[in-house]
């Protein structure tokens, strides 16, 4: 590779103010060029790694002086290297320095992948991780980023489609029966994986297949397999946080006698916690009177996140309510801003918590256990939702959304006098679950709340709730508690705040009809069925106009599906609209919802509070989402029914204005803020 003086030049300049300049002119003509590509580019980093070994502080220096806007260009570079030097040219390098910059690379491909899904930035996470997946094939943690990324742009089918096709494909050549097994595993499938092992049986006592067999058990927490497998052999393919973790979950079979033929040891190792607290709770100081913890997965902006804002504004103006205690695990980059309310509102994330024991504890011997093994039954948040609960003592815990198992465990084994478990939405059965590891994860939340409500001292403490009696009734089925156990908490619609309390005048004389939706674009909310119900609509009336307000990883997907069907000039897209959303909605004549599963829609109340008549299908809690029984329709679930009850309501201006003049009184009572805290109370039985 040739260079102009001028381009020498700069690069010397580069080096010397990298300090490498003695270093580099030092070393063989092919690695200068490779070194001065890496200054040219800013990676200074990498050179370091991979030229001065051991240097510490030079690292660390460096590391400090990247902008983010230079660290973000690092995996373009490296993809720019990829396509200036050939594999011809790379030979010529020693292993020494490639290997340390490609691991390095891949360190920052992970780090990026993951914040992107922690900002629900699905597009970037599946483009760091599919980068990624070429350098390493074969690395669990890319795979479960693009896995995780695939479903959250609604693109779950892909990864069925995928497994299907690795299962039916697995051939008795040994290299290619591992790989192709090793796959299926880390793509979320463990179940199918091992039926794959157990199909083949002239594979098994293999040191290879064994080691797969151990990640499958592992992650199901089936450790009384995992015990007979763990060998010299075995172990050395396997990583060592993996080895660690099956050896734990081994430990905690014989430390907290549990059943070696559990096909879920933690539903096992949650009953051992519950028993040995039952007369001696972790926390047996005073809980803090009119005090709140509300746990939740994330604020980012979403319907249920947003009524979890206005639980906490509620309780805090309320004047029985001293102090909101909120614990969130992600901080996604947009989210909502709560107010500042002083002393009385306490915010913190569970990854700033200690896993060590708190000076507050009065049952040690307990949290260590828990400690030790919470991670291996997983349960990994528990330890710190502990420490949590002995630094503030609240009286009631509120878990919302995540984190429902251990919130429920560690709340009542701490010894809170009060716990509500709040479900947002109908079981996840009902939602169409794609990945086995998934449905193991919420297997696991119901049978352990099953578990916690059956227990004669702290079941009694335990309450489930949800906004609506629909989805109230589907959880209390799923977790094993009663009808009169399962609470209804509704949704908080603040007219004043959204600023919707005059809805606008009807016009009957309205032709041009506007239809509108405001939805997530996800797959549970199935935008491809609102678009084909509104082609068929188009069809019958072409002067139709269609409104779609709201963001989400399906957004380009079903942009190109409008395009694609030609309806561009009927659609208007507004995109992610946090303000000003009543101007959108002022504009409708119809609201139209097309969604697979809901338990109480924000978007349907907030419709009708504008005088919308709204067409929706009939499922989860959508009946009892309508102010009354005639401000909507409640159709089947399909294009055809769907664009029926749409041309129905445009056919009839009588119905649409009685709409009009009663549904918001309607809704302004049921789901007020004095509604909603007179249940809050009730539930935490502070009435």
């Amino acid at each position: 590779m040739k260079t102009s003086k001028r381009k020498a030049y700069q690069s010397l300049l580069a080096l010397k103010k990298a300090n490498l300049v003695r270093l580099v002119l030092l070393l063989p003509k092919p690695v200068q060029m490779f070194a001065e590509y890496l200054i040219r580019h800013r990676i200074y980093q990498l050179v370091i790694d991979a030229y001065v070994p051991g240097s510490v502080e030079t690292s660390l220096r460096w590391t400090q002086s990247l902008s983010s806007n230079q660290l973000q260009r690092i995996p373009a570079s490296l993809e720019m290297l990829e396509a200036e030097f050939s594999h011809k040219n790379l030979r010529l390098l020693p292993a020494r320095m490639i290997k340390p910059v490609r691991r390095k690379v891949l360190e920052f491909y992970y780090q990026f992948g993951v914040q992107a899904l922690r900002q629900r930035d699905y597009e970037r996470a599946l483009e760091y991780s599919t980068k990624a997946i070429k350098f390493a094939p074969y690395n669990a943690r890319f795979w479960t980023i693009r896995r995780r990324a695939l479903f959250g742009l609604g693109r779950g089918t892909c990864v069925s489609r995928y497994i299907n096709y690795l299962a039916s494909v697995v051939t008795t050549q040994n290299w290619i029966q591992a790989k192709l097994i090793e796959r299926i595993v880390i793509c979320g499938y463990p179940q199918t994986a091992l039926s794959r092992i157990v199909a083949q049986p002239h594979l098994l006592g293999r040191s290879k297949i064994r080691a797969l067999q151990v990640r499958c058990y592992t992650t199901l927490r089936q450790f009384g397999r995992v015990q007979n497998l763990l060998d010299k052999d075995t172990c050395q393919h396997l990583p060592r946080g993996q080895v660690d973790l099956a050896r734990d979950g081994v430990s905690m079979l014989k430390s907290c006698n549990i059943n070696v033929n559990s096909n879920d040891t933690s539903i096992e190792f949650a009953e051992y916690l519950l028993a040995q607290c039952a007369n001696k709770p972790l926390l047996t100081d005073a809980f803090c009177p009119r005090s709140v913890m509300i746990l939740t997965h994330s604020m980012g902006i979403g319907g249920s996140e947003r009524q979890t804002k206005n639980i906490i504004d509620a309780l805090i103006t309320s004047h029985k309510t001293d102090k909101v205690f909120l614990l969130v695990k992600e901080e996604p980059k947009d989210s909502y801003a709560l107010a500042n309310y002083g002393e009385r509102l306490v915010q913190f994330n569970v990854f700033n918590l200690s896993h060590e024991p708190f000076n507050g504890l009065d049952n040690d011997q307990v949290y260590e256990v828990m400690r030790r093994y919470c991670r291996a039954a997983g349960l990994r948040d528990l330890a710190p939702i502990v420490n949590a609960l002995a630094q503030y003592r609240p009286e009631v815990v509120h878990i919302r959304n995540g984190m429902h198992a251990e919130g429920a465990l560690a709340a009542l084994i701490a010894g809170v006098p009060r716990v509500i478990v709040h479900f947002g939405s109908m079981t996840r059965e009902q939602q169409g679950l794609a990945t086995e590891l998934e449905k193991c994860r919420f297997r696991q939340i119901e049978e352990i709340l099953s578990v916690c409500a059956k227990h004669p001292v702290f079941g009694k403490r335990l309450l489930l709730s949800s906004n609506s009696r629909a989805a109230a009734q589907s959880w209390g089925r799923a977790c094993d508690l009663a009808d009169e156990r399962c609470h209804v908490i509704p949704n908080i619609i603040d007219h004043v705040a959204l600023g919707m309390s005059h809805p606008p005048p009807f016009n009957c004389a309205k032709k041009a009809f506007v239809i509108g939706g405001v939805f997530r674009f996800a797959s549970v909310k199935d935008p491809k069925l609102w678009i084909d119900t509104a082609h068929r609509v188009i069809a019958q009336r072409p002067e139709t106009h269609f409104i779609l307000v709201g963001d989400g990883p399906m957004l380009a997907q079903i942009q190109r599906m409008i395009d694609s069907k030609g309806l561009r000039q009927h659609f208007e897209v507004a995109g992610s609209v946090t303000q000003g959303l009543a101007e959108y909605l002022a504009r409708m004549d119809i609201f139209l919802l097309s969604t697979r599963t809901e338990s109480m829609p924000n978007a349907v109340l907030e419709a009708q509070l504008m005088g919308l008549p709204v067409i929706a299908p009939d499922v989860g809690g959508m009946r009892e989402a309508l102010a009354a029984a005639n401000t909507g329709m409640i159709t089947t679930r399909n294009a055809s029914d769907l664009a029926k009850a749409v041309i129905t309501a445009m056919d009839d201006p009588v119905w649409r204005q009685e709409v009009r003049e009663r549904a918001p009184a309607l809704i302004k009572t049921r789901f007020s803020i004095d509604a909603a805290v007179s249940e809050l109370l009730q539930a935490y039985n502070w009435e």
